[in-house]
């Protein structure tokens, strides 16, 4: 068992130093070459880790596997898993690239939206609104598009292990006119979210991720599993609704946006019960939408391996 543990260590090392030596070539191109060509270029890139990373791909696999139901076909979990591979290395090569391109050029990559009116409503009320989004398509665009709306986003974000290219997304974010929020483990980042909401600013999370959050479960695809409870009590907190969103690729070359209705919370004299109920709620709508765009959902983490009624 340690010789296994220490194999396994050497790969995770192995990989992380793989991965750290193609950082300063792989930023350098995407600033020189056109979008067409670097999104060409990703292919064979996200080829090659789909082929020779298998653990990830099993994950992302077995992920979708909850995703399709058991009936899916192997043939269809495995082309479908590299679709989501595809999506990813789509999504890596935009970010950026964009960072460097002006905000309006940006816009022009959205060809269509939905649910603006959504967002409108939310605001109306004065309490901000919570966009809560998933690792999918790409969720850095819609901040861009609603700041030049003339809305103001506050992005909460856990910082990269790779320094370098969370300086990136700090610019890309920066000179795009977006407020950003780093998450911590204090009451510091939640402080400055509900000042925010507060201000009937808009607060952009996403769901799919436990960082300082033990977690809830609630069902999703069949069974039980961890979802973050901060955006619901953030939410319960402010008084604010949750508003399901997503930038998403398109069939062609671009981009659409989704807002999905204001999620009002309920509140009763049990917290504990009205955090559960509210979250089985926005897991609800997640997962219609993770139906609909599964092969766009990053998920390269065992989402349900930590749920007690995970199989």
């Amino acid at each position: 068992m340690a010789h296994t543990g220490i194999i396994k260590n050497t790969t995770a090392i192995q990989t992380r130093f793989f991965i750290r030596l193609l950082i300063y070539p792989f930023l350098f191109v995407t600033k020189v070459l056109p979008l067409p060509v670097l999104r060409a270029a990703s292919v064979p890139f996200m080829g090659f880790f789909f082929l020779f990373y298998p653990k990830w791909r099993r994950i992302a696999s077995s992920n979708l596997q909850h995703v399709l139901g058991k009936k899916a076909s192997r043939k269809n979990i495995l082309k479908t898993t590299w679709k989501i591979y595809k999506s990813y290395g789509r999504y890596i090569v935009d970010l950026y690239h964009l960072t460097d391109v002006d905000p309006h050029e940006t816009i022009k990559l959205i060809t269509h939206a939905s649910g603006y009116e959504h967002l409108k409503e939310a605001l109306d009320r004065g309490k901000g609104g919570i966009l809560l989004t998933l690792h999918m398509g790409n969720w850095e665009l819609g901040g861009v598009i609603l700041s030049k709306l003339g809305h103001t986003v506050n992005v909460v974000y856990f910082p990269d292990t790779s320094t370098l290219l969370e300086e990136e997304r700090k610019v890309f974010r920066a000179t795009k006119g977006i407020n950003q929020i780093a998450l911590d483990n204090t009451n510091l980042s939640t402080i400055k979210m509900l000042r925010a909401l507060q201000r009937n600013e808009l607060v952009a999370l996403q769901g799919d991720k436990l960082f300082f959050d033990k977690g809830m479960e609630v069902p999703f695809f069949g069974a039980p599993a961890k979802f973050p409870r901060g955006p619901v009590i953030l939410a319960m907190a402010a008084d604010a609704p949750i508003l399901p969103s997503f930038i998403l690729f398109d069939k062609g070359k671009d981009y659409h946006t989704i807002i999905d209705k204001p999620i009002y919370m309920k509140k009763t004299a049990n917290r504990e019960k009205d955090i559960a109920a509210n979250l089985k709620r926005v897991v609800e709508v997640l997962e219609g939408h993770i139906k609909k765009h599964h092969d766009q959902w990053y998920c390269f983490d065992p989402f349900w391996e930590n749920s007690a009624g995970a199989k």
